[in-house]
């Protein structure tokens, strides 16, 4: 299971054991919701699979959208959506929505655990980028480029676009980091949850 946090781990263990021999866990004031956070280039939709796997188990789970405009933005979002839960609330971030739920978690009170599945858990200070540089760079990195565009929240972009040969391949990687404005340093305060 997806849920954090001391006792909740056995629980959840336990409730997983149940869930496979048909027995369902009950949802109670204390049970947490899930609230599942996707990464850059995706989108909620990929969470489908484990949110029936988690409600099946008994267990409320959400997949609000990230807006992927900055990490401070999206973190707003995502820290807003949590606020509007009743009760406690279990965050899981998949590659950059580790940095968003990082964030996002700092001021919600609700907040129980933090789960990064494949995920960026960056320190204050870090970010996306800087904690790449120690290793070659992605393909993606080598491949996209930024566009400029307007929209709320989000004045002059940028968005990512990925650099395709005239054959529909991707054009050969030149090694040049890109700069992320989505990816930018955390900023604190940070606590620890619960």
């Amino acid at each position: 299971m997806l849920v954090a946090g001391g006792s909740r781990a056995r629980s959840a263990s336990t409730s997983s054991r149940r869930a496979r021999k048909g027995t369902q866990h009950m949802a109670t004031a204390s049970t947490p919701t899930v609230v599942l956070v996707h990464g850059a280039f995706a989108d909620a939709s990929g969470f489908g699979g484990v949110i029936r796997e988690l409600q099946s188990a008994g267990y409320p789970a959400l997949a609000p959208p990230n807006p992927l405009r900055s990490l401070a933005f999206d973190a707003a979002a995502i820290a807003a959506f949590v606020a509007a839960i009743g009760g406690p609330v279990v965050l899981v971030g998949h590659s950059y929505g580790g940095a968003v739920i990082t964030q996002a978690s700092a001021g919600a009170d609700n907040v129980t655990g933090l789960v990064y599945l494949a995920a960026f858990g960056l320190d204050e200070g870090e970010s996306c980028a800087n904690v790449q540089q120690p290793f070659p760079p992605s393909l993606l990195s080598s491949t996209s480029y930024p566009t400029s565009y307007d929209a709320p929240g989000a004045p002059q972009g940028p968005d990512l676009t990925s650099a395709r040969s005239s054959s529909g391949k991707p054009s050969a990687p030149t090694y040049q980091s890109t700069s992320l404005r989505s990816c930018s340093p955390l900023s604190g305060p940070f606590r620890s949850p619960h």
